[in-house]
């Protein structure tokens, strides 16, 4: 044999061992949409955005598919619904008839081990219909350490003791459910939404009843509490993450949480770094934003303008709380709160002298008082006046003589 044919030899058993390699065995880094074994047997479907940077990394959502159903279908349904398509999505398949067991949880995490090892990985994140939402919790909650997000969709929790008070708001929880599911009932989603509220979730808990909705998915719901899991399943391992974050969340017009980032970082452990003077610069910036804005909202809680300042206020609230000054925009907005309370309980009692006296009119003019000078008062006043206008409204001739008055006042809630 010629030195010519034993090369053509060997280009072609290379060929012939790449087409033949096992399929576990692909390139790190490479994007795109694949079938996969992992080293212990378990088939699974691996989709890589193109927009992976194997530098930056990314987030990776581990999707547990539901009885019956297998990775190549569940990954089919997920690509259709558009499942945050930066992500790099995994989708291992069942062992047995197509429904999860325990013991598979040792095949289970070395799929998600043989993903990180290829790819870098800056957070993960998992998730299961039905069946799957199930395993998501008995698996994903016995390792925290691995996962920051969880999402159950129509699926529920094994055991409430999973629902462990040392990972309270340590790790981001979200279950979607529809009321109308036969299969796995609503019931199973609001039991696993108060064992988690019995453990101490609060920040990091999302629920989401989809009314209507049988045993199937719903496009909005997920898509809300993926979006939820991308702000709140947040994982910090070195100072600059916080940084990062920062940015991150200053650029969504999030400057609260932009704000708590920066807290956690001093100049101790972080003051040599690079990107340190940016820091600064930018919790300067976020004081400087809270201090504008809001006294622009507390001039018009000041002004009592019932029809601006209080969208503007929740707004403030939802965006700025924990920032420099909050507290005072919250103080103004407390003050004014119970001026209005004192306020409708006057108006009340006008409202009850002259309904005792048989002036209808007076009494229905002093409810709408309360209605429409006191936007914000809560409690007894405002349920008396609803009621007192309703019992108006149910006799036919004080309905008719005042209909100009009480017209619209059924919309009052």
């Amino acid at each position: 044999m010629t030195v010519r044919q034993s090369a053509l030899v060997l280009v072609l058993s290379a060929v012939i061992l790449c087409a033949t390699a096992s399929p576990g065995h692909a390139a790190p880094h490479e994007t795109g949409s694949f079938v996969r074994t992992a080293p212990k047997g378990a088939t699974y479907t691996l989709i890589v955005p193109d927009s992976y940077d194997r530098k930056k990394g990314a987030t990776l959502l581990f999707w547990l598919h539901g009885a019956g159903d297998n990775h190549a279908n569940a990954a089919r349904g997920l690509k259709s619904y558009g499942f945050k398509p930066d992500w790099i999505l995994v989708i291992p398949n069942a062992q047995a008839r197509g429904s999860w067991q325990m013991e598979e949880m040792e095949r289970v995490m070395d799929v998600f081990e043989t993903v990180c090892r290829a790819y870098t990985i800056r957070r993960s994140m998992i998730g299961g219909f039905s069946r799957g939402g199930f395993f998501t919790f008995g698996f994903g909650l016995n390792h925290t350490d691995k996962f920051a997000g969880y999402l159950c969709v129509a699926g529920g929790l094994p055991n409430a003791q999973l629902a462990k008070k040392e990972h309270a708001d340590k790790v981001a929880v979200a279950i979607v459910h529809g009321d109308a599911d036969r299969v796995v009932p609503y019931s199973s989603g609001t039991r696993a939404r108060d064992a988690f509220q019995a453990a101490g979730w609060k920040e990091k808990l999302f629920f989401r009843k989809v009314p209507g909705l049988a045993h199937r998915f719903d496009k909005a719901a997920i898509q809300a509490a993926l979006d939820w899991l991308d702000k709140t399943a947040v994982v910090f391992n070195v100072p600059k993450d916080y940084y990062e974050y920062a940015v991150l969340a200053y650029g969504r017009r999030e400057p609260g949480r932009a704000w708590w980032a920066l807290g956690q970082l001093d100049e101790t452990t972080s003051g040599k770094e690079r990107w340190w003077r940016k820091a600064v610069s930018l919790r300067k910036k976020v004081a400087a934003t809270a201090e504008r804005e809001g006294k622009k909202v507390k001039r018009a809680i000041d002004a009592d303008r019932n029809a601006k300042w209080i969208p503007d206020w929740r707004a403030y609230d939802s965006a700025f709380e924990g920032t420099p000054f909050h507290a005072e925009v919250a103080t103004a907005f407390a003050a004014r709160v119970e001026a209005h309370n004192e306020a409708a309980a006057q108006h009340l009692a006008a409202a009850q002298a002259a309904k005792a006296e048989g002036d209808v009119k007076a009494a229905i003019v002093a409810c709408l008082k309360i209605r429409d000078r006191c936007g914000v008062a809560n409690g007894e006043s405002v349920a008396s006046a609803q009621a007192m206008l309703a019992d108006f409204r149910a006799q036919p001739d004080v309905a008719k003589r005042h209909r100009r008055l009480l017209k619209g006042t059924e919309a009052w809630k």
